[in-house]
């Protein structure tokens, strides 16, 4: 829908059993290294890990009611990522 009604080249979606392969290749693709959390939650830390070293998560808000989980420690000083 979102790429026909809107013109997108590039959706994903959350639910799809592919979602982190696919993020991780659309990343790297399009060099992305900023990730803008509203949701939190475990998906902070397992999109983080999607992303190339030195990329940054820009949070500002909880959505999901939960606080920030399944962030590794050693990748944040491993792949320089920054919260």
């Amino acid at each position: 829908m979102l790429i026909k009604e809107y013109d997108q080249e590039h959706v994903l979606c959350t639910t799809s059993d592919t979602f982190f392969s696919d993020l991780k290749d659309r990343a790297k693709e399009l060099k992305a290294t900023v990730f803008f959390d509203a949701v939190s939650g475990e998906m902070t830390g397992k999109t983080l890990e999607q992303l190339p070293s030195r990329s940054k998560v820009v949070f500002y808000g909880a959505l999901s009611e939960k606080p920030m989980s399944e962030i590794d420690p050693l990748l944040l000083i491993g792949r320089s990522y920054s919260i």
